[in-house]
């Protein structure tokens, strides 16, 4: 597999796992997004095509960080009562039954619940900050997404809903997150696309005008050559070209 698209694949898996992780013990959603492939371009790369490698390499590194910090969250012995309500932190999917829990938490589980949620703000925070550079049409998204998870785990800290309500509700969030990210997704390869095209219509026009002007320059001003001194006879110099 080439590189790029090893890389893009490692993105997709690494944001599939932020999405699920996102939504705290409430089946978070999968983040769909696609780094779009600017065509290549003989010579050194258009500002587009920096950008989108700046940006590849900058999401990656971001969602890695991301995912290795809420898994050491949820790995702690004590929340393990909670991963049962966890939607598939590869995925974002919830089981059946999952979906199906009439049981709300208990307060146990209530107060595991607020301690995990708490303890994974960093990371939450940390990838907005990181990614903002790389994909600042992503960030509001994503905060968006984050403020719904907050609201569930409020809900669920309050005991007013279920956990089955919860994996609904996180399955709702991952549909539409993967809608918003696609549709940011094709506005973002649209306007990379356009300045990659914009700038590459300018390199041709100056590579033409810089190959007339050098032929205008040996037609209009040929080389001149240095004169030859000889001698005539007697002391007169002749000078020949």
């Amino acid at each position: 597999m080439p590189r790029t698209e090893r890389s893009r694949s490692a993105i997709w898996l690494l944001l599939c796992a932020m999405a699920a992780l996102a939504g705290c013990a409430t089946g978070g959603g999968q983040q769909t997004v696609q780094l779009c492939a600017v065509a290549a371009v003989p010579g050194c790369s258009t500002a587009a095509q920096q950008q989108e490698q700046r940006s590849a390499v900058v999401t990656t590194e971001a969602l890695a960080r991301f995912k290795s910090c809420a898994l050491t969250v949820w790995a702690r012995p004590e929340f393990t009562s909670l991963l049962v309500h966890t939607a598939d932190p590869e995925t974002g999917q919830a089981t059946k039954a999952q979906l199906r829990d009439g049981k709300r938490p208990s307060p146990a589980e209530v107060k595991l619940l607020v301690t995990a949620y708490d303890d994974s703000t960093p990371c939450r925070t940390q990838v907005l900050m990181a990614l903002l550079p790389a994909r600042p049409d992503i960030v509001p998204i994503l905060t968006g997404t984050f403020a719904k998870a907050r609201t569930v785990a409020i809900l669920l800290d309050q005991r007013k809903i279920t956990w089955g309500d919860a994996a609904r509700r996180g399955q709702k969030r991952l549909k539409d997150l993967q809608q918003e990210v696609r549709a940011a997704d094709r506005r973002w390869v649209a306007d990379l696309n356009a300045s990659n095209e914009a700038e590459t219509i300018q390199r041709q026009a100056a590579s033409t005008a810089l190959l007339r002007y050098s032929v205008q320059q040996q037609i209009t001003n040929p080389p001149i050559s240095k004169p030859r001194q000889t001698s005539c006879g007697g002391s007169v110099n002749c000078r020949f070209y």
